[in-house]
C-alpha cells in the first residue's frame, strides 16, 4: 500500500489538476459561492 500511495502521490505532484478539474470536485463535495472562490486558488 506504501508503494502505492508513493506512486500515486509522486503523478498527482507531476501532472497537476486545473483550475475547472478541481472546481468540479469541490461543487461535488457541496462547496459553493463565496467559500468555493476563496478556496479554488489553493
Amino acid at each position: 500500500i506504501l508503494l502505492a500511495n508513493f506512486l500515486a502521490q509522486t503523478e498527482a505532484l507531476m501532472k497537476g489538476k486545473g483550475k475547472e478539474e478541481a472546481r468540479a470536485e469541490l461543487i461535488k463535495g457541496g462547496l459553493s459561492g463565496d467559500a468555493l472562490e476563496k478556496i479554488l486558488p489553493h
